[in-house]
């Protein structure tokens, strides 16, 4: 009998050697197309450069992130925007010429970003940056308008508040807290001192942001159950209900349980009042105590009872169980629809259930599918105490509901999505509601908050039937008036 088999080797000789670049680790490589002599090289910090081994020359053509794009904000003034990747860098963008303007890269990769508001920097262009070992940057950048081809950036304070990758970053809308949060579930507060620069006559200059005009000062930070994804701000404290709704005199005046009580509107002097959504899906109310009265001078943890903090869930009704339906069997039995037949086809209706579950058709005859426990994913928090969530329905799909702090048994459903969300916000404007979901997808929808007060409603939990039926009902309404406006216009 013969021997295994030898392994072939075959000894591979270079013929020629091109330096690239310094420090250039290349990560692949492709021959361009229809060239005898032309690759495509891409190297791990994000360049992708053209070779010519003819020539012996390279040419970067293309940069990007080299890893994942970890937090996106606009610039609330300029036609700018930002974008932190995992990779550390940071990189403005003029979305007008879709250019790259500037960049910058730090040792440690980037895990929350946003646009400082107008009201601190009236150039819309300061940026805050969080990072995965736990660094808070706080920097500037050249306005677009000023610099339209290369921007510089200018670093104002940096803080270590966290152990741990910082999860998000929330500025109260007075302007006066900063919240950052972490993997470390911790949740650490900053106060935020504004110094407006002397008026020049009758004319008061902007207030642009640097470290002598804004003042950052560490407060305290919190313990949490579980790492904090997201943070938003009451913008009045519940004390604009007036001004959006009429208020009745029977409204009591208890404090918020589990849900909130309605009348839990008292003034909170320089308190703030926060959402905090958990990674484990639990929505946390917290009155955050104002920093003139907490004592840091031994350590930054908050004492015990100062940050006073309440679950807020929903009040769904449990459903009554349904009558198992019975079918008739081939053999002419009766049987309980459900249970198991010699062929399988209840397994291949149940498979097919599973996939009809995301139709309109579906939706509309399933019902309200929420629990009191459903997980939530992101809050907004609103004036009067109102608030947007995205809570993960028992079919596993997203729903972005309205509630009221005081009013747990009512919510309006706005939108409804396969995949679970994963950002929520409300544009500058406050016009439209910005959604991106775990699939990739981003949603713009316009919002108003006139449309989703409660006092308007008079059912519960509003379930897609009803708000297919609100929603056919605008279209139509819609429809009707642009008949007439069509009409009017050929009569004129």
């Amino acid at each position: 009998a013969s021997g295994a088999a030898q392994p072939r080797v075959f000894e591979i000789e270079p013929i020629d050697e091109i330096m690239v670049g310094k420090d250039v680790k290349i990560k692949s490589m492709i021959k361009s197309p229809g060239s005898t002599n032309e690759y495509l090289l891409v190297d791990e910090n994000g360049y992708l450069f053209r070779l010519d081994t003819k020539k012996r020359s390279t040419e970067r053509i293309m940069s990007f992130h080299s890893g994942a794009v970890v937090a996106m904000d606009t610039s609330p003034l300029a036609h700018s925007m930002a974008s932190l990747g995992a990779d550390g860098s940071l990189r403005v963008y003029d979305y007008i010429t879709k250019t790259v303007v500037g960049q910058v890269k730090y040792p440690a990769g980037g895990s929350a970003m946003v646009y400082a508001p107008e009201s601190l920097d009236a150039t819309g262009a300061t940026l805050l940056t969080g990072h995965t070992d736990g660094i808070l940057r706080i920097l500037s950048h050249t306005p677009p308008t000023l610099s339209p081809t290369s921007v510089s950036f200018h670093l104002h304070h940096i803080f270590k508040p966290h152990k741990s990758p910082i999860t998000t970053i929330s500025i109260s809308p007075d302007c006066t807290t900063l919240a950052t949060a972490s993997l470390d579930r911790t949740l650490f507060l900053f106060k935020i001192t504004a110094t407006p620069p002397p008026p020049l006559g009758d004319h008061q200059p902007p207030l642009i942001f640097n470290s002598t005009n804004i003042q950052i000062t560490p407060v305290g930070f919190v313990q949490m159950e579980s790492p904090v994804v997201c943070v938003s701000f009451s913008p009045d404290n519940h004390l604009g209900v007036e001004e959006i709704e009429p208020v009745g005199d029977e409204e009591g005046d208890e404090a918020g349980g589990e849900g909130g009580k309605e009348g839990d509107e008292e003034d909170l002097g320089d308190a703030k009042r926060c959402f905090v959504v958990l990674e484990n899906g639990k929505l946390v109310n917290l009155i955050v105590p104002p920093p003139e009265t907490v004592d840091n001078s031994l350590t930054y943890e908050f004492p015990e009872g100062a940050v006073k903090m309440a679950r807020w869930t929903l009040d769904v009704p449990v459903p009554k169980p349904a009558t198992p339906a019975k079918v008739i069997t081939e053999g002419g039995e009766q049987q309980e629809e459900g249970k198991e037949d010699e062929g399988g086809k209840v397994e291949e209706k149940k498979e097919e259930k599973k996939e009809e579950r995301g139709t309109s058709a579906a939706r509309k005859a399933r019902g309200l599918v929420i629990e009191n426990e459903s997980p939530v994913t992101r809050v907004v928090y609103l004036e009067g105490g109102y608030f947007l969530i995205a809570v993960v329905n028992g079919d596993g799909e997203s729903e972005v509901r309205a509630c009221k702090f005081g009013k747990p048994d009512m919510s309006r459903l706005l939108l409804v999505h396969t995949h679970p969300i994963t950002h929520l916000s409300l544009s500058h404007t406050g016009k439209h509601l910005l959604l991106g979901t775990s699939n990739g997808l981003s949603i713009l929808r316009k919002f108003r908050l006139d449309d989703i007060l409660l006092y308007r409603w008079s059912l519960h939990h509003e379930t897609f039937s009803h708000y297919s039926q609100s929603y056919e009902s605008e279209e139509s309404n819609r429809a009707i008036e642009a008949s007439k406006a069509e009409r009017r216009k050929l009569e004129d």
